[in-house]
C-alpha cells in the first residue's frame, strides 16, 4: 500500500553541558505504532491548527513567507515552525516563546498544561494569547528534512530544527508517548547505539553526527545562521536524508535539493 508521507517536525533542543553540547533525547513508548522504543527528538505532525492565522499572530520574529522560502515551499512553512514548538512544549514540556518585545523570560509554571494542550482540551494559541505571550520562532533554525520510506504503517516528511533551551525549563516526559528523558552529548548517544544500549532511527543517528562537529551550542547555530543565510539553502546527503550543510562538510551542493528517503 502507497502510504503519503504525513507533514512532520522535530526539534533538537541543545544546551551546553560540561564536556560539550548536548541534546534532549527521550525514549519512545514501545507500545507506540512508529518507531517504538525508540530514542528520538522531541517532534509529531504538523496539525491543521498549526496553520491557523491565530498562533500565527503568535509567532515572533518570523512569517510564513520568510518561513516557507527557507523550506523551498511555495507556503505554509511557518506551521512547520509552530509544530515544532508545540510538539516541544506537549512531549518534554519545555515552552519557547517569549513576551511580545521578545525579551523577557516565559513563567516557568506553565507545564500543567502541556497535557491539556496535547489532548486538545486548551487550543495552543489560547493558551498563548491567554498568558500574553509569542512563540519565539525566530529562535528556532532549520536543520533538515527526512522522508520515511515506503513500508511502515505510518509515513512522514519531516522537518528538524534547532533550538537552545530556555533558561529556567527542565525537559520531562509525558509517560505516554516518551517514558524516559535524558540530556546526552551525541557522541555518547551515537556510542550507545552502536553498542547496542539504546535504539536510533537513521534520521536521530545522522542528526546526531553532524551535531558531534561543534562544542557549544552557540557555534550550532552561528552554523546554521549562516547556512540559512543562503537562498535557496544549500543540503548535503545525510545517512538518506536532507540536512542543511554546515562546516566541515566535504561537498559542493550549489542549490537545495528534494529530499531523500531514509531507510529503516
Amino acid at each position: 500500500m502507497n502510504i503519503t508521507p504525513r507533514a512532520a517536525a522535530t526539534v533538537m533542543v541543545l544546551r551546553d553541558g560540561a564536556r560539550g553540547v548536548e541534546v534532549v533525547l527521550q525514549r519512545r513508548n514501545p507500545d507506540m505504532v512508529f518507531a517504538p522504543g525508540a530514542s528520538v527528538f522531541p517532534g509529531g505532525a504538523v496539525d491543521p491548527a498549526d496553520a491557523s492565522p491565530a498562533v500565527a499572530a503568535r509567532c515572533h520574529g518570523l512569517d510564513d513567507r520568510t518561513a516557507s522560502a527557507m523550506l523551498g515551499l511555495e507556503a505554509g512553512g511557518l506551521a512547520y515552525w509552530i509544530a515544532a514548538l508545540r510538539e516541544c512544549f506537549e512531549e518534554a514540556g519545555v515552552l519557547v516563546a517569549c513576551r511580545r518585545e521578545g525579551d523577557h523570560p516565559v513563567p516557568a509554571d506553565l507545564g500543567h498544561e502541556r497535557l491539556r494542550v496535547a489532548d486538545g482540551r486548551v487550543d495552543f494559541a489560547a493558551l498563548l494569547e491567554a498568558h500574553d505571550l509569542m512563540l519565539a520562532a525566530a529562535d528556532v533554525r532549520y536543520f533538515g528534512h527526512w522522508i520515511t520510506p515506503p513500508g511502515p504503517p505510518r509515513r512522514f516528511s519531516t522537518r528538524f530544527f534547532c533550538v537552545a533551551a530556555p533558561v529556567g525549563q527542565e525537559p520531562s516526559h509525558d509517560d505516554r508517548e516518551a517514558l524516559t528523558t535524558d540530556w546526552v552529548r551525541p557522541h555518547d548517544a551515537l556510542a550507545s547505539f552502536e553498542s547496542g544500549d539504546i535504539d536510533l532511527i537513521e534520521p536521530t543517528v545522522g542528526s546526531l553526527s553532524a551535531l558531534a562537529r561543534f562544542d557549544t551550542v552557540g557555534s550550532v547555530l552561528a552554523a546554521l545562521d549562516a547556512a540559512n543565510d543562503r537562498h535557496p539553502i544549500r543540503t548535503v546527503d545525510d545517512r538518506h536524508g536532507r540536512r542543511v550543510v554546515l562546516p566541515h562538510d566535504e561537498i559542493n551542493t550549489p542549490t537545495a535539493v528534494p529530499a531523500g528517503e531514509w531507510n529503516s
